[in-house]
């Protein structure tokens, strides 16, 4: 069976969506699907330099580029890349991606059994709508991020014509789908809630890869190069965008400057990575440690490194995402401190199965004495870890959940 996947990202982006889209491309391949991805030239997370890889490719100024990683085929367009992106910046980013999709696709003479396109961008459901037309094979949307929603309840964008074109659009993408898949029961709701019936509204959760990620020693490699072994280490690790409240966690680093064993380690890029330096060096936090994207080879000893991770999000963010986060502290057993609005997801499974503490957003004191609890109480933070390991492998793990998405997509 031959798949089409469409996505933006793709490795060798090493957080976000990517990863995702990566690693189901990989697995269904390993399973013997003939899987061709559409992607982007890599850019993610804005800013970052991947200049080794296109000297590796010599692709620079290359339009298209076609590879074949792990045993998929890998189509590739380029894209305007903003080192730094606004609402403006955005547009024209998925534009030109959107563009050279198509033009790639119409041009094309391959046949497909089945499509299946990961949003964000949503309007990346219109090129697999009109290519499912013209090679007349249905296609399947799976959504992230409910990226209309976000960019109204974030600020990104007002209310008005434009925000009702996209929601217009939204409503034509998900009608003409034969599924729409998303990551999450709340974001699962809120499109039922848009006037879709339930059975065409489904389930993909995002997953962890737990032979990978797993329990291991806090005194590793990593720890050493970065002197944690004596360290509590608070650990925020992957994208520093608008979801993300930054300032909470660089306001309880400020008020835990006198706690000489704590130490908070950022580790990731994004729209609010120059906010956080600019903090941090405006305020001396000596107790803050900077790093950039690591890499995936190195994952595992990162996230044992630290002894409690932070999911910390605006108190905008409801059922509009499903921060990735959790997924590599939980595999590897560390508790984690979630702030978030009780509406949330993943507010919801934390105390559901008891993998962390759930606190106010936006609430420097609450985290506070978030960290201090678990840093004090060992008993609560290691059954904490427990529960999240525990959970991840049940309900999280990797072939699992995309063995059963096979199944939702092929009876």
């Amino acid at each position: 069976m031959k798949l089409l996947i469409l996505g933006i990202n793709y490795y060798p982006e090493l957080t976000g969506i990517a990863v995702y889209n990566t690693e189901m491309c990989e697995y269904l391949a390993k399973k013997g699907y003939d899987v061709h991805t559409l992607t982007g030239f890599p850019y993610y997370p804005f800013g970052r330099d991947f200049s080794f890889w296109y000297k590796e490719k010599k692709s620079q100024f290359s339009l298209f580029l076609t590879e074949t990683i792990n045993n998929a085929k890998v189509m590739r367009v380029n894209l305007y890349k903003p080192k730094k992106a606004n609402t403006i910046k955005r547009i024209i980013h998925e534009s030109s991606f959107i563009f050279l999709a198509m033009l790639k696709l119409m041009f094309s003479f391959e046949k497909y059994d089945l499509i299946i396109c990961i949003s964000p961008p949503l309007l990346l459901g219109l090129v697999a709508y009109v290519v499912s037309k013209v090679k007349q094979v249905p296609f399947i949307f799976h959504i992230q991020d409910l990226q209309p929603d976000a960019a109204v309840e974030l600020g990104m964008l007002k209310k008005g014509l434009f925000a009702s074109f996209l929601y217009g659009i939204e409503r034509f993408i998900y009608n003409k789908a034969q599924y729409v898949f998303t990551i999450s029961e709340g974001m699962r709701e809120k499109i039922i809630k848009k006037g879709f019936i339930k059975d065409k509204v489904r389930l993909f959760y995002n997953w962890v890869d737990t032979d990978t990620l797993k329990p291991m020693s806090k005194n590793n490699i990593f720890a050493k190069k970065y002197n944690l072994e004596n360290k509590f280490v608070v650990l925020h690790a992957g994208n520093m965008g608008k979801k993300q409240d930054m300032q909470v966690i660089l306001e309880s680093a400020e008020r835990l400057k006198g706690e000489k064993l704590i130490l908070f380690l950022l580790v990731g890029g994004g729209v609010k990575r120059e906010f956080v330096e600019q903090y941090v060096n405006e305020h001396n936090l000596t107790n803050v440690l900077l790093l950039n994207v690591q890499p995936k080879s190195i994952l595992n000893e990162m996230f044992a490194s630290a002894d409690v991770s932070l999911i910390t999000q605006s108190k905008k963010v409801k059922n509009i995402v499903m921060p990735s986060k959790v997924f590599g502290p939980a595999s590897v057993e560390r508790p984690l401190i979630i702030a978030a609005t009780d509406e949330c997801e993943i507010s919801k499974l934390a105390r559901r199965y008891n993998f962390g503490l759930v606190i106010e957003p936006e609430d420097a004191d609450s985290l506070v004495c978030a960290v201090i609890k678990l840093k004090e109480d060992k008993r609560l933070a290691k059954l904490m870890g427990k529960n999240g390991r525990l959970f991840m492998v049940k309900e999280r793990k990797m072939e699992n959940v995309i063995d059963k998405f096979e199944e939702e997509i092929l009876r």
